[in-house]
């Protein structure tokens, strides 16, 4: 769909095999028939899961993550794009952060579309001109930092660029209250939300890289942020980068 929407962007989740060693080998084109998979006369975007954008220049699927961020028990794909640096955008151009709920109906929902995700199937968080989350969406990643059994959307700010320094934050959505806020199509302000900064006056990075782990073995996951255009003000290290450890 390029032709029709320049650079709108797509995301497709291949579903897993049903049984072991029934995955295909060799070189495969999409669309490519799986009967050799599961035994169904049926072709891989038959049984894929797609997600589209109406949205020129929006990269839908500039970043993915999974997590369960409503707390039912399944996966959730959360979606990322690429949002315009330029003041007087509009939504979801200005940022945005899709969630697609898990479930045992996952694959049965064919072609969703980013712009238009009904509150069954997903959520859409968008970032509005000039606010504090406006440039959301090129990272994404998911943690759940409060132990309630439902991951925070952790997304970074601004495209990146080792240019202009940017990632220049990091905004956290509690996944507590994402699907009751934002699933009334509320923008992402509106909502419990954490913005942190990266170092004021550098262009670090700060949110170019986004993971999750249980950095000091408590068992309670951390959040981990790259900033690899950070620099010390010494000529022999140039641009050594750093990692933010937030508990």
């Amino acid at each position: 769909r390029s032709f029709e929407t320049p650079e709108a962007g797509a995301v497709y989740v291949v579903p897993g095999a049903r049984g072991p060693n029934q995955l295909p080998t060799g070189d495969l084109e999409y669309p490519v028939n799986v009967a050799n998979i599961d035994g169904e006369n049926v072709t891989w975007r038959e049984r894929m899961l797609t997600l589209r954008s109406n949205t020129a220049q929006q990269r839908i699927g500039m970043a993915l993550a999974a997590g369960d961020v409503n707390g039912d028990g399944f996966a959730d794909l959360v979606v990322g794009s690429a949002p315009s640096a330029a003041p007087g955008c509009m939504p979801p151009a200005c940022g945005a952060v899709a969630v697609i709920w898990g479930g045992p109906d996952f694959f049965e929902r064919g072609e969703l579309t980013f712009e238009n995700l009904g509150s069954q199937v997903g959520v859409l968080v968008q970032s509005d001109d000039g606010d504090a989350t406006h440039g959301m969406g090129a990272r994404v990643t998911t943690v759940d930092l409060d132990m309630d059994a439902r991951d925070e959307v952790v997304t970074s700010l601004g495209i990146p660029s080792e240019a202009l320094g940017t990632p220049h934050g990091v905004v956290l959505f509690r996944g507590a209250d994402f699907a009751d806020t934002y699933g009334t199509g509320a923008t992402a302000t509106s909502g419990t939300h954490l913005v942190l900064h990266g170092p004021t006056g550098r262009s670090s990075g700060f949110g170019l890289h986004l993971a999750r782990g249980d950095a000091n073995g408590d068992r309670r996951y951390d959040l981990l942020i790259g900033a690899p255009f950070e620099h010390v003000l010494r000529d022999d290290l140039g641009y050594p980068g750093t990692v933010g450890l937030r508990y």
